[in-house]
């Protein structure tokens, strides 16, 4: 081999070496790149269900609140029936109470069902955003892989194309090579 053989073939092996690194360095950064995205997902997420439990307990309390103040709104009408001298026994009173209960556990179901909606958006958005973050990651290591086989690609390419030039180097060095224009 001669001495530009060896140069050619050098810088093949270079060239290949270097598109390798480049294949590997892209690879890991689609999978960091992965890892990544799904970290600030899952910090998200996490997020997101910590509001769907507060947004519930708030909800809770509040539902209790709107018993309680029906409970006194009772309290005051038994009292007030019971000081007039009515009595609280009476069918217009007991009417009245019945309806401010029923208005208290109305009040307080539609708390309830309003805090339930308000923590399950919380959880599905949460769930949504993990997914998201999945397919973004999926996406990314497909991306290293793509760039990973190119460079691979790249690198053969070069090889094969130095291959070729010493081929050719070879062939005119020896005359065997094809001469246009000779019979």
């Amino acid at each position: 081999m001669s001495g530009l053989e060896l140069l050619v073939a050098a810088q093949a092996a270079a060239q290949i070496a270097g598109s390798a690194v480049r294949g590997a360095s892209a690879l890991q950064e689609g999978k960091a790149t992965a890892a990544a995205t799904m970290q600030a997902a899952d910090v998200e997420a996490r997020r997101l269900r910590r509001m769907a439990s507060e947004e519930y307990a708030t909800g809770q309390r509040t539902a209790e609140d709107k018993r309680l103040e029906a409970e006194r709104a009772m309290s005051r009408q038994k009292a007030l029936a019971a000081s007039s001298g009515a009595g609280v026994a009476t069918g217009t009173i007991l009417d009245l109470i019945g309806k401010t209960a029923a208005r208290g556990k109305y009040l307080a179901d539609t708390e309830r069902y309003r805090a339930q909606s308000r923590a399950s958006g919380y959880r599905d958005t949460a769930a949504a955003r993990l997914m998201d973050a999945q397919n973004a990651a999926a996406a990314a290591k497909r991306r290293g892989q793509a760039a990973f086989l190119g460079s691979i690609l790249e690198g053969l390419g070069t090889a094969a194309g130095a291959a070729h030039r010493i081929g050719t180097s070879r062939a005119a060095a020896s005359g065997t090579g094809s001469r246009t224009g000779q019979p």
